[in-house]
């Protein structure tokens, strides 16, 4: 348990978090009536998809009974955001080339453009094949996208889903 010292009457943290109760010389003392010990509550991470979603952090006092408590709350992005995040993973922003596999692999695509590399330049295949990164809107990648028969919509979803893995 993690604690820490408010001041009603500025309404402000005294000194710093603490592992268990304030102590002094071993012994909890009686604290002046404008302080209170809050336990710290962090409220875990709800599932949500970051695709979709996102987590809005709030901190409460709740002086009945003596908390500080982060609280954490999905909520719907709204469409603009949604977009302003695609275009920010489209716009030349690389992504490791292990995910974007991952996810040609989901789609069922992998196969179709690791068997057409030899139909696309040298510089595509040696970039698609020993590369750590990808980017989106570079010309190799779309050699390869066309060469494989992927639409640039197809495309788009594919690298953001690769954008928004986590834990591989």
């Amino acid at each position: 348990m993690k604690t820490i010292l408010y001041n009603t009457d500025t309404q402000e943290f005294e000194g710093a978090i603490r592992q268990g109760r304030y102590k002094v010389d071993g012994k909890i003392p009686t604290l002046p009536n404008n302080i209170v010990e809050l336990t710290i509550v962090n409220e875990p991470t709800p599932p949500y998809d970051n695709k979709t979603q996102k987590i809005i952090s709030e901190e409460i006092i709740d002086l009945d009974n003596k908390e500080w408590r982060k609280t954490k709350t999905v909520v719907d992005k709204t469409s603009a955001e949604i977009e302003e995040e695609r275009q920010k993973i489209l716009v030349n922003h690389p992504l490791k080339t292990y995910k974007v596999k991952i996810a040609l692999a989901n789609h069922g695509l992998l196969d179709t453009v690791n068997n057409i590399t030899g139909q696309v330049t040298p510089l595509a295949k040696i970039l698609w094949e020993e590369s750590d990164m990808v980017i989106r809107n570079c010309k190799e990648t779309n050699e390869l996208r066309e060469a494989a028969g992927i639409s640039p919509e197809q495309l788009d979803d594919i690298f953001i889903e690769a954008a928004h893995m986590t834990g591989v």
